[in-house]
């Protein structure tokens, strides 16, 4: 069976030689993620940076002319660039043996005026990503789909980065609703109750309502 990739391209995944690739998949099926670094090189950001300044959409943040999205850009050539590099190429064909690169999206998390990002899991979108209509189990999901973050500029506490929950994976697909951000766009949030029991398991936060 082919796999299928989803490839999110957005922002600086760099190639830690301390680890092997054994090491790396471990993690990430225990934790559900893992961050591996210096995996892209620094030619890869200047020009794929350099690249999206060209590509114009009517994709703007409201009320702005500020770009927000890209499209797919899977068969442009930032997109070959990314699916040829070696140590992707490696880790994809020990986790999946074949596999496929479905999408790969840029997003422009703009300072000040981007929209607000709800916490939710991918799978919620599972159906925009998956070819066909048929349904498929969670098991299905956990051993054929992997997401790819890659951050084109730095990120820190300072400037909103990419806030995940370890080992979240392990309790499914969580209870969720339909809402929409700021800018009006359809979304799927994770309950609050679910958030609670996660963070309890997880890290033993509890929360209470004022």
């Amino acid at each position: 069976m082919i796999k299928i990739l989803i490839l999110n391209l957005i922002f600086e995944i760099k190639n830690d030689k301390k680890l092997n690739i054994d090491e790396y998949l471990k993690f990430y099926k225990e934790n559900g993620y893992v961050k591996i670094k210096n995996v892209i090189p620094k030619n890869v950001y200047q020009n794929t940076l350099k690249e999206l300044k060209s590509i114009k959409t009517d994709m703007v943040i409201p009320f702005t002319n500020i770009q927000y999205g890209y499209g797919n850009l899977i068969n442009h050539n930032i997109g070959n660039t990314i699916k040829n590099i070696d140590f992707i190429k490696k880790i994809l064909t020990k986790l999946f043996n074949k596999y496929i690169f479905k999408h790969l999206f840029v997003h422009n998390k703009c300072r000040w005026v981007a929209p607000d990002v709800e916490w939710h899991q991918e799978v919620f979108n599972i159906n925009s990503f998956h070819s066909t209509d048929n349904k498929i189990t969670e098991e299905y999901i956990l051993n054929n789909f992997l997401q790819v973050y890659i951050p084109l500029e730095k990120q820190d506490m300072e400037n909103g980065g990419l806030k995940i929950i370890p080992k979240a994976h392990k309790e499914g697909i969580l209870k969720h609703y339909d809402t929409l951000n700021n800018f009006y766009n359809h979304k799927r949030a994770i309950i609050p109750t679910e958030l609670d029991k996660i963070y309890k398991k997880i890290w033993n936060i509890k929360f209470r309502t004022r």
